[in-house]
Protein backbone atom coordinates (compact mmCIF):
# COMPACT_ATOMS: atom_id res chain seq x y z
CA UNK A 1 0.00 0.00 0.00
CA UNK A 2 2.70 2.45 1.18
CA UNK A 3 4.98 1.70 -2.16
CA UNK A 4 1.78 2.19 -4.17
CA UNK A 5 1.20 5.63 -2.93
CA UNK A 6 4.84 6.41 -3.79
CA UNK A 7 4.66 4.94 -6.98
CA UNK A 8 1.74 7.39 -7.86
CA UNK A 9 3.36 10.31 -6.39
CA UNK A 10 6.36 10.15 -8.26
CA UNK A 11 4.67 9.25 -11.85
CA UNK A 12 2.42 12.45 -10.69
CA UNK A 13 5.24 14.64 -11.42
CA UNK A 14 4.95 13.89 -15.15
CA UNK A 15 1.15 15.20 -15.38
CA UNK A 16 1.92 15.66 -19.46
CA UNK A 17 2.27 11.77 -19.77
CA UNK A 18 -0.75 10.70 -17.55
CA UNK A 19 -2.89 9.78 -20.59
CA UNK A 20 -0.28 7.34 -21.88
CA UNK A 21 1.05 6.11 -18.39
CA UNK A 22 -2.55 4.18 -18.20
CA UNK A 23 -2.98 0.69 -20.19
CA UNK A 24 -5.37 0.76 -23.00
CA UNK A 25 -7.65 -1.36 -20.89
CA UNK A 26 -7.62 0.78 -17.84
CA UNK A 27 -11.10 0.64 -16.30
CA UNK A 28 -13.06 3.74 -14.35
CA UNK A 29 -16.05 2.58 -12.53
CA UNK A 30 -18.89 3.84 -10.18
CA UNK A 31 -18.92 1.86 -6.33
CA UNK A 32 -21.90 1.53 -5.23
CA UNK A 33 -22.50 -0.18 -1.23
CA UNK A 34 -25.40 -0.88 -0.09
CA UNK A 35 -27.12 -0.02 2.94
CA UNK A 36 -25.63 -1.43 5.96
CA UNK A 37 -27.58 -2.52 9.43
CA UNK A 38 -26.31 0.27 11.07
CA UNK A 39 -27.35 3.78 11.33
CA UNK A 40 -24.24 5.38 9.67
CA UNK A 41 -24.62 2.66 6.60
CA UNK A 42 -27.92 3.17 6.34
CA UNK A 43 -27.72 4.73 3.08
CA UNK A 44 -25.26 3.28 1.13
CA UNK A 45 -22.20 4.35 -0.18
CA UNK A 46 -20.30 5.97 -3.29
CA UNK A 47 -17.16 5.49 -4.49
CA UNK A 48 -14.69 5.38 -7.53
CA UNK A 49 -12.18 2.85 -8.21
CA UNK A 50 -9.94 3.30 -11.32
CA UNK A 51 -7.98 -0.37 -12.08
CA UNK A 52 -5.36 -0.96 -14.66
CA UNK A 53 -1.89 -0.45 -14.98
CA UNK A 54 0.41 2.37 -14.56
CA UNK A 55 3.48 2.48 -15.80
CA UNK A 56 3.56 -0.50 -16.66
CA UNK A 57 2.68 -1.35 -12.26
CA UNK A 58 -0.47 -2.84 -11.82
CA UNK A 59 -2.94 -0.71 -9.78
CA UNK A 60 -6.28 -0.72 -8.44
CA UNK A 61 -7.25 2.12 -6.84
CA UNK A 62 -10.62 3.08 -4.75
CA UNK A 63 -11.02 6.86 -4.00
CA UNK A 64 -13.77 7.28 -1.48
CA UNK A 65 -14.85 10.80 -0.42
CA UNK A 66 -17.03 9.05 2.52
CA UNK A 67 -14.53 8.98 5.10
CA UNK A 68 -14.12 10.67 8.58
CA UNK A 69 -11.92 10.42 11.94
CA UNK A 70 -13.81 9.05 14.57
CA UNK A 71 -12.21 10.62 17.43
CA UNK A 72 -13.60 12.54 20.97
CA UNK A 73 -15.48 14.98 19.66
CA UNK A 74 -16.99 13.29 16.64
CA UNK A 75 -20.53 13.03 18.28
CA UNK A 76 -20.19 16.66 19.08
CA UNK A 77 -18.84 18.19 15.97
CA UNK A 78 -21.45 15.84 14.20
CA UNK A 79 -24.59 17.66 15.84
CA UNK A 80 -23.21 20.95 15.48
CA UNK A 81 -23.02 20.12 11.47
CA UNK A 82 -19.35 20.64 11.94
CA UNK A 83 -17.83 17.22 10.80
CA UNK A 84 -14.82 17.30 8.15
CA UNK A 85 -15.19 14.34 5.71
CA UNK A 86 -12.39 13.79 3.78
CA UNK A 87 -11.33 11.82 0.71
CA UNK A 88 -8.71 8.42 1.40
CA UNK A 89 -7.26 6.34 -1.62
CA UNK A 90 -6.78 2.96 -0.92
CA UNK A 91 -6.46 -0.46 -3.04
CA UNK A 92 -9.45 -1.87 -3.87
CA UNK A 93 -9.16 -5.40 -2.09
CA UNK A 94 -8.92 -3.58 1.34
CA UNK A 95 -11.94 -1.58 0.52
CA UNK A 96 -13.89 -4.81 -0.86
CA UNK A 97 -12.90 -6.42 2.21
CA UNK A 98 -15.02 -4.02 4.47
CA UNK A 99 -17.77 -4.67 2.40
CA UNK A 100 -17.49 -8.78 2.84
CA UNK A 101 -17.06 -8.06 6.84
CA UNK A 102 -20.15 -6.28 7.25
CA UNK A 103 -22.48 -8.22 4.29
CA UNK A 104 -22.88 -5.47 2.17
CA UNK A 105 -23.05 -5.70 -1.69
CA UNK A 106 -21.24 -3.88 -3.86
CA UNK A 107 -22.11 -3.42 -7.63
CA UNK A 108 -20.24 -1.56 -9.99
CA UNK A 109 -20.33 0.10 -13.40
CA UNK A 110 -17.65 0.37 -15.86
CA UNK A 111 -17.72 3.89 -17.21
CA UNK A 112 -16.74 4.26 -21.25
CA UNK A 113 -14.19 7.01 -20.47
CA UNK A 114 -11.39 7.24 -23.63
CA UNK A 115 -7.68 8.75 -22.16
CA UNK A 116 -8.13 11.67 -22.11
CA UNK A 117 -11.49 11.89 -20.04
CA UNK A 118 -9.71 8.93 -18.10
CA UNK A 119 -6.67 11.48 -17.52
CA UNK A 120 -8.65 14.37 -16.62
CA UNK A 121 -10.66 12.37 -13.85
CA UNK A 122 -7.73 10.71 -12.34
CA UNK A 123 -5.65 13.97 -12.14
CA UNK A 124 -8.68 15.57 -10.49
CA UNK A 125 -8.88 13.07 -7.76
CA UNK A 126 -4.97 13.23 -7.24
CA UNK A 127 -5.42 16.94 -6.21
CA UNK A 128 -8.33 16.37 -4.22
CA UNK A 129 -6.39 13.97 -2.40
CA UNK A 130 -3.30 16.47 -1.73
CA UNK A 131 -3.55 17.21 2.17
CA UNK A 132 -4.40 20.76 1.71
CA UNK A 133 -7.78 19.40 -0.34
CA UNK A 134 -9.13 16.36 0.58
CA UNK A 135 -11.14 17.48 3.63
CA UNK A 136 -14.60 19.24 2.93
CA UNK A 137 -17.29 19.90 5.61
CA UNK A 138 -19.96 17.23 5.32
CA UNK A 139 -23.60 18.06 4.59
CA UNK A 140 -25.95 15.00 4.25
CA UNK A 141 -28.17 16.32 1.59
CA UNK A 142 -25.88 18.68 -0.49
CA UNK A 143 -22.07 17.09 -0.19
CA UNK A 144 -21.77 13.63 1.06
CA UNK A 145 -19.63 10.89 -0.84
CA UNK A 146 -22.23 10.30 -3.29
CA UNK A 147 -22.55 14.69 -4.89
CA UNK A 148 -18.86 14.50 -4.59
CA UNK A 149 -18.54 11.36 -7.06
CA UNK A 150 -21.40 13.20 -9.35
CA UNK A 151 -19.67 16.95 -8.81
CA UNK A 152 -16.28 15.29 -10.07
CA UNK A 153 -17.45 14.12 -13.03
CA UNK A 154 -19.16 17.20 -13.59
CA UNK A 155 -16.03 19.00 -13.25
CA UNK A 156 -13.94 16.55 -15.65
CA UNK A 157 -16.71 15.70 -17.95
CA UNK A 158 -18.65 19.26 -18.73
CA UNK A 159 -21.63 19.47 -20.50
CA UNK A 160 -20.74 16.39 -22.87
CA UNK A 161 -22.31 14.44 -19.49
CA UNK A 162 -26.29 14.47 -19.76
CA UNK A 163 -28.62 13.01 -17.06
CA UNK A 164 -31.82 12.00 -17.50
CA UNK A 165 -34.04 13.01 -14.44
CA UNK A 166 -37.12 11.14 -13.53
CA UNK A 167 -37.40 12.09 -9.57
CA UNK A 168 -37.26 15.73 -10.01
CA UNK A 169 -40.26 17.63 -9.38
CA UNK A 170 -42.22 14.63 -7.95
CA UNK A 171 -40.61 13.84 -4.18
CA UNK A 172 -39.31 15.45 -1.46
CA UNK A 173 -36.10 14.98 0.60
CA UNK A 174 -37.72 13.34 3.24
CA UNK A 175 -39.99 11.31 1.18
CA UNK A 176 -36.40 10.09 -0.37
CA UNK A 177 -34.87 8.90 2.84
CA UNK A 178 -37.82 7.71 4.82
CA UNK A 179 -37.74 3.85 3.01
CA UNK A 180 -34.01 4.32 4.52
CA UNK A 181 -34.94 4.74 7.84
CA UNK A 182 -37.69 2.11 7.94
CA UNK A 183 -35.66 -0.52 9.89
CA UNK A 184 -35.07 1.88 12.86
CA UNK A 185 -38.69 3.96 13.45
CA UNK A 186 -37.55 5.20 16.86
CA UNK A 187 -34.01 6.59 15.36
CA UNK A 188 -36.76 7.87 12.14
CA UNK A 189 -39.09 9.29 14.33
CA UNK A 190 -36.14 11.21 15.65
CA UNK A 191 -34.26 12.20 12.50
CA UNK A 192 -37.86 13.25 11.33
CA UNK A 193 -38.91 15.49 13.95
CA UNK A 194 -35.06 17.16 13.65
CA UNK A 195 -34.97 17.99 10.01
CA UNK A 196 -36.75 21.13 9.24
CA UNK A 197 -39.12 23.02 6.70
CA UNK A 198 -36.11 22.66 3.88
CA UNK A 199 -36.25 18.50 3.70
CA UNK A 200 -39.89 19.19 2.30
CA UNK A 201 -38.36 21.07 -0.73
CA UNK A 202 -39.39 19.27 -3.69
CA UNK A 203 -36.10 18.14 -6.09
CA UNK A 204 -34.42 19.98 -8.52
CA UNK A 205 -32.33 18.53 -11.50
CA UNK A 206 -29.78 16.21 -9.60
CA UNK A 207 -30.62 16.70 -5.86
CA UNK A 208 -31.37 12.62 -5.68
CA UNK A 209 -27.90 11.88 -6.35
CA UNK A 210 -27.56 12.76 -2.69
CA UNK A 211 -27.94 9.13 -2.06
CA UNK A 212 -25.86 5.95 -3.93
CA UNK A 213 -28.69 4.42 -5.00
CA UNK A 214 -30.43 7.28 -7.13
CA UNK A 215 -26.32 7.92 -8.10
CA UNK A 216 -26.46 4.42 -9.51
CA UNK A 217 -29.41 4.68 -11.31
CA UNK A 218 -28.41 8.35 -12.42
CA UNK A 219 -25.57 6.83 -14.05
CA UNK A 220 -27.26 3.88 -15.80
CA UNK A 221 -29.52 6.73 -17.87
CA UNK A 222 -26.92 9.07 -18.18
CA UNK A 223 -25.28 9.69 -21.64
CA UNK A 224 -21.48 10.97 -22.69
CA UNK A 225 -21.23 12.83 -25.91
CA UNK A 226 -24.42 11.30 -26.74
CA UNK A 227 -23.92 7.59 -25.56
CA UNK A 228 -24.69 5.63 -22.41
CA UNK A 229 -22.12 6.62 -19.90
CA UNK A 230 -22.17 3.21 -18.36
CA UNK A 231 -20.79 0.66 -21.01
CA UNK A 232 -21.15 -2.26 -18.64
CA UNK A 233 -22.67 -3.22 -14.67
CA UNK A 234 -21.55 -6.23 -12.41
CA UNK A 235 -22.24 -7.38 -8.99
CA UNK A 236 -19.07 -7.71 -7.38
CA UNK A 237 -20.66 -9.02 -4.16
CA UNK A 238 -24.02 -9.92 -3.17
CA UNK A 239 -25.60 -9.37 -0.08
CA UNK A 240 -27.48 -11.97 2.25
CA UNK A 241 -31.06 -10.82 3.23
CA UNK A 242 -31.70 -11.34 6.99
CA UNK A 243 -35.49 -10.62 8.30
CA UNK A 244 -35.97 -7.37 10.19
CA UNK A 245 -37.54 -8.80 13.29
CA UNK A 246 -40.95 -5.88 14.10
CA UNK A 247 -41.68 -4.16 17.08
CA UNK A 248 -44.78 -4.07 18.63
CA UNK A 249 -43.17 -0.90 20.44
CA UNK A 250 -43.47 1.78 17.34
CA UNK A 251 -43.45 5.40 17.92
CA UNK A 252 -47.21 6.04 16.75
CA UNK A 253 -48.20 3.40 18.76
CA UNK A 254 -46.37 4.41 21.56
CA UNK A 255 -47.38 8.40 21.57
CA UNK A 256 -51.18 6.96 21.40
CA UNK A 257 -51.07 4.88 24.37
CA UNK A 258 -48.95 7.62 26.27
CA UNK A 259 -52.13 9.88 25.34
CA UNK A 260 -54.61 7.32 26.28
CA UNK A 261 -52.95 6.74 29.83
CA UNK A 262 -53.09 10.29 30.21
CA UNK A 263 -56.29 10.64 29.19
CA UNK A 264 -57.24 7.84 32.05
CA UNK A 265 -55.74 9.29 34.88
CA UNK A 266 -56.52 12.65 34.14
CA UNK A 267 -60.16 11.52 34.36
CA UNK A 268 -59.95 8.44 36.69
CA UNK A 269 -57.88 10.79 39.02
CA UNK A 270 -59.39 13.97 38.53
CA UNK A 271 -59.69 15.04 42.36
CA UNK A 272 -56.07 13.57 42.85
CA UNK A 273 -54.36 17.56 42.15
CA UNK A 274 -50.61 16.44 43.62
CA UNK A 275 -50.98 12.93 40.67
CA UNK A 276 -52.35 16.15 38.25
CA UNK A 277 -49.64 18.51 38.62
CA UNK A 278 -46.85 15.73 38.61
CA UNK A 279 -47.95 14.87 35.28
CA UNK A 280 -48.39 17.58 33.60
CA UNK A 281 -45.50 18.94 34.43
CA UNK A 282 -44.00 15.98 33.33
CA UNK A 283 -45.58 16.45 29.86
CA UNK A 284 -44.69 20.00 29.69
CA UNK A 285 -40.89 19.55 30.64
CA UNK A 286 -40.66 17.02 28.25
CA UNK A 287 -42.13 18.83 25.17
CA UNK A 288 -40.02 21.98 26.50
CA UNK A 289 -37.24 20.24 26.51
CA UNK A 290 -37.79 18.77 22.62
CA UNK A 291 -38.52 22.40 21.52
CA UNK A 292 -35.26 23.70 23.01
CA UNK A 293 -33.26 21.11 21.04
CA UNK A 294 -34.98 21.97 18.26
CA UNK A 295 -34.18 25.77 18.57
CA UNK A 296 -30.53 24.36 19.38
CA UNK A 297 -30.45 22.23 15.95
CA UNK A 298 -31.87 25.42 14.16
CA UNK A 299 -29.81 28.53 15.41
CA UNK A 300 -26.91 26.86 17.21
CA UNK A 301 -25.52 24.59 14.40
CA UNK A 302 -24.47 24.90 10.69
CA UNK A 303 -27.44 22.07 9.69
CA UNK A 304 -29.28 23.52 6.90
CA UNK A 305 -31.89 20.90 7.12
CA UNK A 306 -33.04 21.80 10.83
CA UNK A 307 -34.12 25.22 9.87
CA UNK A 308 -37.67 26.70 10.32
CA UNK A 309 -39.00 23.71 11.78
CA UNK A 310 -42.49 23.41 12.21
CA UNK A 311 -42.60 20.73 15.19
CA UNK A 312 -42.06 23.96 16.96
CA UNK A 313 -45.46 24.31 16.81
CA UNK A 314 -46.25 21.63 19.66
CA UNK A 315 -42.52 21.15 21.25
CA UNK A 316 -42.76 24.67 23.10
CA UNK A 317 -39.78 25.87 24.83
CA UNK A 318 -42.14 28.26 26.92
CA UNK A 319 -43.76 25.03 28.26
CA UNK A 320 -40.17 24.11 30.30
CA UNK A 321 -40.62 27.60 32.16
CA UNK A 322 -44.08 26.84 32.62
CA UNK A 323 -43.94 23.90 33.88
CA UNK A 324 -42.26 25.08 36.65
CA UNK A 325 -44.64 27.94 37.28
CA UNK A 326 -48.04 27.00 37.60
CA UNK A 327 -48.93 28.95 40.16
CA UNK A 328 -48.21 32.19 38.52
CA UNK A 329 -51.05 34.48 36.82
CA UNK A 330 -49.43 34.91 34.21
CA UNK A 331 -49.19 30.70 33.19
CA UNK A 332 -53.24 30.54 33.26
CA UNK A 333 -53.18 33.41 30.68
CA UNK A 334 -50.08 31.42 28.62
CA UNK A 335 -52.17 28.24 29.18
CA UNK A 336 -55.45 29.44 27.46
CA UNK A 337 -53.44 30.86 24.45
CA UNK A 338 -52.08 27.78 24.09
CA UNK A 339 -54.75 25.87 23.95
CA UNK A 340 -56.41 27.56 20.67
CA UNK A 341 -52.96 27.48 19.36
CA UNK A 342 -52.68 23.91 19.83
CA UNK A 343 -55.84 23.20 18.52
CA UNK A 344 -55.56 25.13 15.76
CA UNK A 345 -52.27 23.31 14.79
CA UNK A 346 -54.07 19.82 14.98
CA UNK A 347 -57.30 21.05 13.10
CA UNK A 348 -54.39 21.56 10.05
CA UNK A 349 -52.14 19.13 11.03
CA UNK A 350 -52.71 17.35 7.21
CA UNK A 351 -51.84 20.83 5.35
CA UNK A 352 -49.03 22.22 7.17
CA UNK A 353 -46.35 22.97 4.83
CA UNK A 354 -43.64 20.66 6.55
CA UNK A 355 -44.59 16.99 6.56
CA UNK A 356 -44.91 16.03 10.42
CA UNK A 357 -44.18 12.80 11.43
CA UNK A 358 -47.48 10.49 12.59
CA UNK A 359 -46.31 9.75 15.94
CA UNK A 360 -46.25 13.51 16.61
CA UNK A 361 -49.96 13.99 16.12
CA UNK A 362 -50.39 12.47 20.17
CA UNK A 363 -47.61 14.69 21.49
CA UNK A 364 -49.16 17.77 20.17
CA UNK A 365 -52.91 16.86 21.44
CA UNK A 366 -51.23 15.74 24.76
CA UNK A 367 -49.40 19.68 25.14
CA UNK A 368 -52.88 20.98 23.87
CA UNK A 369 -54.87 18.93 26.38
CA UNK A 370 -52.69 19.88 29.53
CA UNK A 371 -52.92 23.64 28.94
CA UNK A 372 -56.25 23.50 28.50
CA UNK A 373 -56.73 21.47 31.54
CA UNK A 374 -54.51 24.19 33.61
CA UNK A 375 -56.80 26.86 31.54
CA UNK A 376 -60.26 26.66 30.61
CA UNK A 377 -61.12 23.51 32.04
CA UNK A 378 -59.27 24.10 35.23
CA UNK A 379 -62.44 23.86 37.62
CA UNK A 380 -63.46 20.32 36.60
CA UNK A 381 -60.50 19.44 38.05
CA UNK A 382 -61.24 20.93 41.26
CA UNK A 383 -57.65 22.30 42.14
CA UNK A 384 -55.47 25.25 41.84
CA UNK A 385 -51.95 23.83 41.52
Amino acid sequence: MVRASSFIAALMLTVGTLAQSWSPDTEVSLLTCTPGDELYSAYGHSAIRIHGDFGNKPLDLVYNYGTFEFNDGFIWRFTRGKLDYMLSRSQFPYFQQEYIFTNRGIREQVLDLDADELNALFTFLEDNYLPENRYYRYDFFYDNCATRVRDALHATLGESLVWKEETAGTITFRELIDGYQEPWPWTDFGIDIALGLPCDKVLEKGDDMFLPDYLFDQFSRATLDGEPLVKETRDLLLREQYPSAKSLFTPTRTTWAMLALFMLIALGFRKRSGLQLVIDRFVLIFLGLAGCFLIFLWFFTDHQATASNFNLLWAMPAHLIAAFAMNRKWTAVYFKIYSFIGLLVILSWAFLPQDLHSAALPLSILGTLVCAKRSIFRTLWGNRG
